[in-house]
């Protein structure tokens, strides 16, 4: 196309390019939101390699389980997710939005993901479908938790960047750790569960493999990383907590403005 609109839609493309390389800036010059972004990234690549490797698991002695005898034990995952989401989002619970506090929600989830991993691998050759179904579904109520505080938590630290760049770049930052972590647990893992004779010679029950400790260590990472990179901001949790201290505060500064004109 000739005339305006090609002008126009080439502005728009170079302006468009100047707020990613912009946003992409920020993101790595603020350190705050960066160590979180790494750290969330790492503890839900860990809950995204259960979640990719758990069919090849079940399909290994001792279950030997069928693709179709998995899927009926791993559908609790995505409906205990749910219930994880409507947790963390409840008053009675975290009160996220409304306190403004997200760091015990993200501590807690995160230890949540690797206590459960640690159980489904100890219980992993000695229970039954039902033990493997609620097991598995567990991790991903505090994975879902996880993954929701996420979203909140990053746009809050990236305030006052322009939030329809920074949520893309942040996302795909994410993405990029979250993808690769199943990658390097296949590579770790071959095979995932090792053999025993006998259940005797396995006297944990535990899945020593690299590819399992791998999902560990990231998850103690991304706890660290939380623990010791993030704080909320106290001044916020404040203000949302005392709605009617913000009230009478702004009342009485109209006032005096008012007395001052």
């Amino acid at each position: 196309n000739e005339g305006p609109e090609r002008d126009e839609a080439r502005l728009y493309k170079y302006g468009a390019n100047q707020e990613l390389d912009r946003s992409v800036h920020d993101l790595f010059k603020n350190g705050r939101l960066l160590a979180v972004v790494v750290s969330l990234a790492l503890a839900l690549g860990a809950a995204f390699s259960f979640y990719i490797a758990m069919p090849y698991v079940l399909s290994l002695a001792p279950h030997n389980y069928s693709p179709l005898e998995a899927g009926h034990i791993l559908w609790t995952l995505t409906p205990m997710g749910i219930l994880g989401v409507l947790v963390v989002r409840s008053p009675w619970f975290f009160n996220v939005h409304g306190v403004r506090r997200f760091k015990p929600a993200l501590l807690v989830s995160v230890a949540g993901i690797g206590v459960w991993i640690s159980i489904v691998l100890m219980v992993l050759e000695r229970t039954n479908q039902v033990g493997l179904a609620v097991t598995s579904g567990c991790v991903y109520v505090f994975a879902a938790a996880l993954a929701y505080l996420s979203m909140h938590v990053t746009a809050e630290l990236a305030f006052p960047l322009p939030d329809h760049v920074t949520a893309p770049v942040v996302a795909a930052v994410m993405s990029l750790i979250i993808g690769l972590c199943p990658l390097v647990t296949i590579t770790l893992t071959h095979p995932f569960v090792p053999e025993y004779a006998t259940e005797n010679e396995s006297p944990t029950g535990f899945i020593l493999s690299y590819g399992a400790i791998f999902w560990l260590v990231l998850l103690a990472m991304g706890f660290a990383g939380l623990m010791l990179a993030f704080s909320d901001d106290e001044r916020l949790a404040t203000i949302d907590s005392h709605p009617k201290l913000v009230v009478h505060v702004t009342d009485r500064v109209a006032e005096d403005l008012a007395q001052a004109r």
